[in-house]
């Protein structure tokens, strides 16, 4: 059963690199929003968007985006939920167009202007990144990858046959993860903080970008800070009840004055 205030928001999500939306799978069976209140929108150049070429900056993704789904804004209150790459969307978005959301969750992402390179992308990631690239058997890139973002083995297996059909579906073109990658290596933190509820969560077992990033976002904009104790890049698919609990927490302390 959907848990309160959940049922009070409407909830936009957003992937990272080269990642479908779909793969918001897991949460949203844990959350059990209404289904009116959920939308999962691409990334230009992944999903259903994968034709499209990506384009250079989180603010041209976010204008990109903005424009394709202007007719399908979400009634407020409104919460926008992005991890990694799509955290950094969220962070965008909210800065430049303060009135389209009420509240924003920021999972496992970073900024160029607080933490270096070798921080927000490890030498192991992006090894690993360059190896599932050239390897043209989809199951075993994506088993590559899910070793990269994932710490819970069961969840891994688990997920490894879902996400071999969404690439083997829509598969996503090596030069738009790599603009994607551009993008999102330039992107630093806007001067104003945006006037909206803001939660940042992190992973200690992240093995793609150190959980200092997540940290260090939180105590420039002093934003609450929820970190997973063992899960890996992708904390929705490694623990998705941890954040649900967490989102409604935060709701919970932070409630929206807006009428659903």
């Amino acid at each position: 059963m959907i848990k309160p205030p959940l049922n009070n928001y409407s909830f936009v999500f957003f992937r990272g690199l080269g990642r479908d939306a779909e793969l918001w799978r897991d949460l949203l069976e844990v959350m059990q929003l209404p289904e009116e209140r959920v939308f999962t929108w691409d990334l230009p150049g992944a999903g259903v968007f994968r034709k499209r070429l990506s384009p250079l900056s989180v603010s041209k993704l976010v204008d990109d985006i903005r424009s394709s789904h202007l007719n399908e804004l979400p009634k407020k209150p409104a919460i926008i939920v992005g991890m990694s790459l799509g955290g950094m969307i969220a962070i965008d978005w909210i800065t430049r167009f303060k009135n389209d959301f009420s509240a924003a969750a920021l999972i496992n992402t970073s900024v160029s202007s607080l933490s270096p390179p070798h921080r927000r992308l490890s030498l192991y990631a992006l090894r690993q990144g360059l190896v599932s690239i050239v390897t043209r058997d989809t199951n075993e890139r994506e088993k590559l990858i899910l070793e990269m973002l994932s710490n819970n083995e069961n969840n891994r297996v688990s997920a490894l046959p879902k996400w071999t059909e969404i690439q083997e579906k829509r598969p996503v073109h090596a030069r738009n993860v790599l603009r994607q990658l551009i993008a999102a290596a330039k992107f630093k933190l806007p001067k104003e903080k945006p006037r909206i509820p803001i939660l940042v969560m992190n992973s200690l077992g992240d093995r793609l970008a150190d959980p200092s990033c997540s940290k260090k976002l939180s105590l420039t904009w002093d934003l609450p800070l929820e970190t997973h104790p063992t899960a890996g890049h992708d904390l929705p698919l490694d623990d998705p009840e941890w954040v649900e609990n967490k989102i409604v927490h935060f709701l919970e302390k932070n409630p929206s004055s807006e009428s659903p």
